[in-house]
């Protein structure tokens, strides 16, 4: 027998998730805010227990659901409800051996909102906490790369050039201490880094 919508919100409550309401010809709605971000329909308490421990096991703590708990948090506010849809539909739909690939998460966000705006989205969820600075790192450097240089972002560019210039000068810093047959082995090397960090400068206006 199906539980009513009062009785709905107590299990939802117990379980920790959020109550979405009926679904017309589905049943009750609810929502994972906790571990998976993941989205789900029971209209029993065993039913939606069986829900529940399925796709946490099947989601885990992976980028995908992290993605998707982003959004269901509203951490990201400034994405349509319409666009949050089809990002969680994406994801939810990829296939498991994809939802923790930094780059196929970051393809569905850049299809899905554009570059310029996934690339706030990953930068607004590192800053919530609900990724790792590796995935972050990742995405960033996919969704960058397609871009030409006029269309990337000032701030990340600005981000970058320092990153940059700062291990440019810690390398050669090191390079400086050493002496011999290391110093002469290295010679060539840094001399073709310093002949890629200026064309990477001039190419970014630097």
């Amino acid at each position: 027998m199906a539980i009513t919508e009062t009785e709905a919100r107590r299990v939802a409550t117990e379980l920790g998730l959020r109550y979405d309401g009926i679904q017309e010809e589905i049943g009750h709605q609810f929502t994972d805010i906790q571990v998976t971000g993941t989205t789900f329909y029971g209209n029993t308490p065993s039913e939606v227990k069986v829900q529940l421990e399925g796709n946490r096991r099947l989601w885990g703590e992976t980028l995908s659901a992290q993605m998707i708990k982003t959004l269901e948090t509203k951490t990201i506010n400034d994405i349509t409800y319409e666009e949050m849809n089809r990002i969680i539909h994406r994801i939810q739909g990829m296939p498991q051996r994809e939802r923790d690939a930094p780059k196929r998460v970051a393809d569905v966000l850049a299809e899905e909102i554009g570059i310029k705006k996934a690339l706030q989205y990953v930068d607004k969820a590192l800053a919530a906490g609900m990724i790792t600075a590796r995935d972050y790192e990742q995405m960033r450097a996919a969704l960058i790369l397609p871009l030409p240089r006029a269309e990337i972002p000032a701030p990340t560019v600005a981000r970058e050039a320092a990153g940059l210039l700062e291990t440019h000068v810690r390398m050669r810093q090191d390079f400086r201490r050493l002496s011999g047959a290391g110093r002469e082995a290295l010679r060539k090397p840094m001399e073709a880094l310093d002949q890629d960090v200026k064309r990477i400068r001039k190419a970014w206006g630097l």
